[in-house]
């Protein structure tokens, strides 16, 4: 992952770019090397200091490396709470183009995606918990990944920690 962030009073921009890359995997699985980049776009917006609204834009030549472009875009909210907690949501589209010749020129579906979570954070480390779904059918589902045991909607729970060259002494 590669990107700039720049900040002009309440409105931050990210741009950037990321790769995804599996390099082991099976060629039961998948017919090609599992890598593929995509390009972000993400502005914020900060309403005050309790309110924060943002947009997700990621575009793709390859999806999952198939030779289907991909196109996301998203909505993002945001909802600071006292005593470090936050409530946090995204609601999104991603639109799917057609396979190359060795995935069977196939039309992958469009889908819709959302969720949503509780997050807590405690100086560097946040600890957050989140519904995550979408409209996919696991027929749509199977066309896109190959398998059906992606599917569904999940409750993930993360914790990450914030380290800047400040932080590292």
């Amino acid at each position: 992952m590669a990107g700039v962030r720049a900040t002009f009073g309440s409105l931050g921009v990210d741009v950037g770019a990321i790769v995804y890359g599996y390099p082991n995997t099976p060629a039961a699985l998948w017919p090609r090397t599992l890598t593929w980049w995509e390009g972000y776009v993400k502005p914020t917006y900060t309403i005050n200091d309790m309110v924060t609204v943002g947009a997700n834009l990621n575009v793709t030549p390859s999806f999952l490396n198939s030779g289907a472009h991909g196109t996301y875009l998203s909505a993002t909210a945001k909802v600071n709470l006292p005593a470090n907690f936050a409530l946090s949501g995204e609601f999104g589209r991603q639109w799917l183009g057609k396979t190359d010749a060795l995935f069977g020129s196939v039309n992958l579906p469009d889908y819709n995606y959302w969720n949503v979570g509780a997050a807590y954070t405690y100086k560097l480390a946040t600890i957050d918990l989140r519904y995550h779904g979408s409209d996919l059918s696991k027929a749509h589902c199977a066309a896109i990944s190959g398998v059906t045991r992606y599917c569904g909607h999940r409750i993930v729970g993360t914790l990450s920690f914030d380290l800047t060259s400040k932080d590292l002494k």
